[in-house]
C-alpha cells in the first residue's frame, strides 16, 4: 500500500514490542490518522499528532509500516461493495416474493 502526504488512514493493527510502549507514541486501532510524511522507501510513514524522539545514534524518528493502516477511502469502499450485495439480496427477495 502506497500512502502520500494528506492520506487519511485507519490504524489496523497495533501490536508493538512491549519494550518500546513507554518511550513512544503509538497509533491506536480505528483511529483515524492523517500522513504527514512517507519513508523513503515508500514503506512506512509519520502521522499527525505522533511525533516520537529520534531513535538513538540516529537523525531519524520512528515511523509506522503502512501494512498496519488502510485508507479511509478504500474502508468506504468495502462498505459500499458490502451494501449493494446487501441490497441486491433484497431485490431478489424482493422480486421473488411477488
Amino acid at each position: 500500500m502506497n500512502f502520500k502526504i494528506g492520506d487519511k488512514v485507519i490504524c489496523v493493527n497495533n501490536k508493538f514490542l512491549e519494550t518500546d510502549r513507554d518511550l513512544l507514541q503509538y497509533p491506536k486501532v480505528n483511529n483515524i490518522y492523517i500522513v504527514r510524511g512517507v519513508y523513503p522507501d515508500g514503506e512506512a510513514i509519520y502521522l499527525v499528532g505522533i511525533h516520537n524522539l529520534n531513535v538513538p545514534g540516529t537523525n531519524e524518528e520512528p515511523c509506522f509500516l503502512n501494512w498496519r493502516f488502510i485508507k479511509t477511502q478504500e474502508l468506504s469502499k468495502e462498505g459500499e461493495a458490502i451494501n449493494n450485495k446487501q441490497n441486491k439480496a433484497r431485490l431478489k427477495i424482493k422480486s421473488n416474493a411477488r
